[in-house]
């Protein structure tokens, strides 16, 4: 019976996908390679979850004013009102993975590595580590 259990823990260990946080410098090569480097004020978030019932992820939607530029391929300036949209999954507890994007907060500041998505609105470029809270 001990080797039954072995054996079966082994199956589960070799069929169970295995999910990792990524290193750091995998994340800073991310924000590096970011075509829009933006300080920006949250104005507005709009989070929808994935369904009725469903929790397990949320689309955000983002409006923000531009407080500052470090590097835009875009244009953006200063004032610019912007809109993210990204995909935010929620971890079950126990969950070992990248690092989810946050949840930004109405009013907060952040640093954002962004890339323009197709329509004129802006998407994550560093997967979870692409907003840094700045102080106020």
């Amino acid at each position: 019976m001990k080797h039954l259990l072995g054996a079966a823990g082994a199956v589960a260990a070799i069929v169970t996908p295995l999910r990792a946080e990524l290193p750091p410098q995998v994340y800073d090569d991310l924000r590096n390679k970011a075509a829009e480097v933006l300080r920006i004020r949250v104005d507005q978030v709009d989070s929808k979850p994935k369904g009725f019932l469903d929790r397990s992820s949320y689309t955000e939607t983002v409006r923000a004013t531009v407080t500052g530029v470090t590097r835009t391929g875009s244009g953006v300036k200063e004032g610019d009102s912007i809109t993210i949209t990204y995909h935010r999954p929620v971890p079950a507890k126990g969950w070992v993975g990248p690092s989810p994007p946050p949840q930004l907060k109405q009013g907060w500041k952040y640093t954002a590595y962004l890339g323009r998505n197709e329509g004129g609105t802006f998407g994550i470029s560093a997967r979870g580590m692409s907003f840094s809270k700045l102080g106020d």
